[in-house]
């Protein structure tokens, strides 16, 4: 197998490639010196090249019968070093002109033939320092650095040089690191290895920095259960089971209701950069001793018997009152506990309480108030008086001609009908009927039913995705605005009437005073009018439903449904839909299949 090979090619890269493909190696695993150089013409020129295999360290330094010398040229700190190493044997020695040579191909001017024929003639294998070389730069490998986007992981993607000289070291890839401002974290392993095996064109992990770890107050074990009533019980038609929600957690004095269990301190972490990445401590999840209820040590007892629940972070005990009605034997019921209904609430009648409410016999013209869960095992008709408020959930077996607001989510077994019913959670229906039939329904989340509407046309009107509070507020300004325009339409007509008077009049001192003052109000009612428009028009514009919101209409939107997601308008005015779920996307309500 041959050693060497001369060649005669038009260009470097021909003469290469030719050369390597003869002494059956890669392009790069062969060294050349350029023999000769020559331009033949404007288009046309001829190299003339000595290649050979290039010698690996171990095959430089190895103790072989025979070696031919060998030179190499490196750039180092805007310098130009040169290796020598001796032959061996029979090989041949590194001559002066194969040196010069490659200086004036790499551009290195060097004028002392006296030093460098003492560095041949030494050929020590050792790096001498010959001449500055300030182009030398330009040939070394280009290196690109990749940093992730939360400055964890540092990457360098080294090029391979032009020329054999350019090759770096870990000493100059460090220098680069640390010029790229990259200083914890570094792995030297990994920047050794990809020097070494000369490792190109690839992603090689340079530094890589420590992630803040996020501690925690502690969090809470409980020993209830934190969510009576769930999973909701539905029988075979889809109907809530509202005798089995069973919302009383019943404990005993003296039970452990919850453990604190121990916090876990934050730890900061740093980037490559050296940057310290502060870790934000959770929000603690202990939980607080509430109403009757004591704290020993970390863990919380009831004080007393009663119905146990969480709210706003504090764990509670309600005494729980038992009635069988609410009438005048009773009287409006205000109790700081829970309150259990057997019978029914008489017409006109009040019951207010901090827990839980539950009435077994339908509502009427009454109004139910709670700081916790509404349970009425059969509904409300409240005949356009009565009311219920929640602070929690409201359930029910049906819900008409009532007011209803839960500030979390109403899950209704029937139907709602000619009701306003705002919700800042979910509305489910989920029982054999479910159908919605007029009045106004808002719910911030999801709405889901069977049918919206009537075979009739009754006016209905549906909001989703925005706060039931600004829908009112928009409400009460909109009344306020057509308030102030009859108002200005009087007044307008009084001030004409008023004038056509003073006309006949001209010298009548209280006439002239009414207009003034007439047109003083008139113009405070102007200036009225355009702050209340103004006001109005600031909280229309930014009524932006949640895109993740649905309505839901398992069977059927009936003719004279009216759906609003935020200023977006959706009309049922000429046929029912049925089977559709419909959401807001791109400013558009969008109607597709449910399925």
């Amino acid at each position: 197998m041959l050693n060497e090979i001369t060649v005669n090619a038009s260009t470097l890269h021909k003469a290469l490639k030719l050369g390597s493909r003869e002494l059956g190696l890669k392009i790069k695993e062969v060294d050349y010196i350029i023999l000769k150089k020559e331009k033949k013409g404007f288009f046309k020129n001829s190299i003339k090249v000595r290649i050979f295999k290039k010698p690996d360290s171990d095959d430089i330094y190895s103790d072989t019968k025979s070696r031919d010398g060998y030179f190499r040229i490196q750039y180092r700190d805007g310098y130009a070093y040169l290796v020598v190493l001796p032959p061996k044997t029979f090989g041949r020695p590194v001559y002066s002109d194969e040196i010069i040579n490659r200086f004036k191909i790499l551009n290195i001017n060097f004028f002392n033939v006296i030093a460098l024929d003492k560095i041949i003639d030494n050929a020590d294998g050792l790096p001498k320092k010959i001449v500055k070389w300030h182009e030398g730069y330009k040939i070394l490998s280009k290196v690109h650095f990749n940093i992730s986007n939360d400055n964890l992981k540092a990457y360098a993607v080294i090029n391979p040089p032009a020329y054999t000289e350019g090759e770096i070291d870990e000493k100059y890839l460090l220098k680069l690191i640390k010029d790229k401002g990259i200083i914890y974290g570094i792995k030297i392993n990994k920047i050794k290895e990809a020097v070494n095996k000369k490792i190109y064109n690839s992603e090689i992990l340079i530094a890589e920095g420590k992630k803040a770890f996020i501690g925690n107050h502690g969090r809470t074990k409980y020993y209830f259960n934190t969510e009576p009533g769930k999973p909701y019980l539905v029988d075979r038609y889809g109907r809530i089971n509202l005798k089995e929600l069973n919302f009383i957690s019943n404990v005993k004095k003296e039970t452990l209701l919850a453990e604190l269990i121990e916090p876990v301190s934050a730890v900061n972490g740093k980037d490559v950069f050296g940057k310290t990445m502060y870790a934000d401590t959770l929000k603690s999840e202990h939980v607080k001793p509430g109403k009757n209820c004591y704290q020993n040590g970390n863990k919380i007892y009831s004080m007393i018997d009663g119905n146990a629940y969480v709210k706003d972070g504090f764990v509670n005990v309600d005494s729980v009152i038992v009635l069988k009605n609410v009438d005048y034997s009773t009287g409006n019921i205000n109790f700081d506990g829970a309150v259990q209904v057997e019978g029914a609430v008489a017409d006109g009648f009040k019951v207010h309480a901090t827990g839980l409410i539950e009435i077994h016999d339908c509502v009427g013209k009454a109004q139910i108030k709670s700081d916790h869960n509404v349970i009425l095992k059969s509904g409300i008709n409240g005949k356009n008086e009565g009311s219920i408020e929640a602070d929690g959930m409201i359930i029910a077996r049906f819900i008409e001609a009532a007011n209803i607001r839960t500030f979390n989510d109403l899950i209704v077994d029937e139907v709602i009908m000619h009701s306003k019913v705002l919700a800042s959670g979910s509305i489910l229906l989920k029982g054999r009927r479910a159908e919605i039939i007029g009045g106004k329904t808002i719910a911030k989340k999801l709405l889901k039913c069977k049918k919206l509407g009537s075979k009739n046309g009754t006016e209905t009107v549906v909001y989703c995705g925005i706060d039931p509070d600004l829908i009112i507020i928009v409400d009460e300004l909109k009344e306020k605005i057509e308030k102030i325009n009859s108002d200005i339409r009087e007044g307008t007509l009084r001030l004409q009437h008023i004038e056509k008077e003073a006309i006949k009049k001209p010298d009548n001192a209280e006439e002239k005073l009414k207009i003034e003052m007439l047109k003083k109000n008139m113009a405070a009612l102007n200036k009225h009018q355009n702050d209340t428009i103004k006001h109005y028009n600031e909280i229309f514009h930014n009524l932006k439903p949640d895109p993740d919101n649905r309505i839901i209409a398992e069977e059927k939107i009936y003719n004279g449904v009216t759906i609003y997601f935020g200023r977006e308008i959706y009309r049922t005015d000429i046929n029912d839909i049925s089977r559709v779920t419909l959401h807001y996307e791109n400013k558009k309500i969008i109607a597709s299949e449910y399925r």
